[in-house]
């Protein structure tokens, strides 16, 4: 599975020089890619628990990593392109979706949006820090906020190979305003993917993934 830091260095390869990322952005971005992977797919993105923190959700590993950069912009480090060929296709096109959603916003305001979040405001105790939100609350939290992320998805995002998901663990899709024809493939390309373990299913995918941007009506 991959981990917290695998898709924090992605957002901040992502970002490259041009975006500002403090610590505090960048927990909220790792945050959201967790809650709405788990209301999307059924399953977390990677191990770690979201945690509710007195400035909003925190992923306790990306923290400690990146908590010496403080407010500054972090910068990348030389490990940072590899990650790139750890995440599939369909990862990185779900983390792009977070990132258009989420990333045109300031790190004060993300941790404002936080603290509006229902789980949030459920799980946080003042003066206390590491609680954390259990990955099944979190699923139903996001899972029922999917229109947040409706119009930054891309297609792409919804064929996930490697974790084989089928059409009972694909949540979300049937709560979104997507059309008919894009559910049908979506669908088809999560059972074609799941049947398809061999070293066509990549090419496979991304054909797939054409004809669900070409059916995006």
């Amino acid at each position: 599975m991959l981990t917290s830091d695998d898709i924090a260095k992605y957002f901040l390869v992502k970002a490259g020089e041009e975006d500002f990322i403090t610590n505090m952005k960048l927990l909220k971005l790792v945050s959201y890619a967790q809650g709405y992977y788990l209301g999307l797919f059924n399953q977390p993105l990677f191990n770690d628990e979201i945690e509710a923190w007195e400035h909003g959700f925190v992923i306790n590993d990306v923290y400690q990593e990146y908590k010496f950069w403080s407010e500054r912009s972090i910068g990348l480090d030389s490990s940072s392109d590899e990650v790139l060929g750890r995440l599939s296709n369909s990862v990185q096109s779900f983390l792009d979706s977070i990132y258009d959603c989420f990333g045109q916003f300031t790190a004060s305001r993300l941790r404002e949006m936080n603290h509006e979040e229902d789980i949030w405001i459920k799980y946080y105790v003042p003066g206390q820090m590491r609680i954390k939100i259990p990955h099944e609350e979190a699923k139903q939290h996001f899972g029922g906020k999917l229109e947040v992320i409706k119009d930054y998805l891309k297609p792409q995002a919804l064929i996930s190979v490697e974790v084989g998901n089928d059409i009972d663990s694909f949540g979300g899709m049937n709560s979104m305003n997507f059309s008919p024809s894009l559910k049908a493939l979506a669908k088809k390309a999560i059972v074609g993917a799941e049947a398809r373990r061999s070293e066509d299913a990549v090419q496979w995918s991304t054909d797939m993934a054409s004809q669900l941007t070409a059916y995006n009506d």
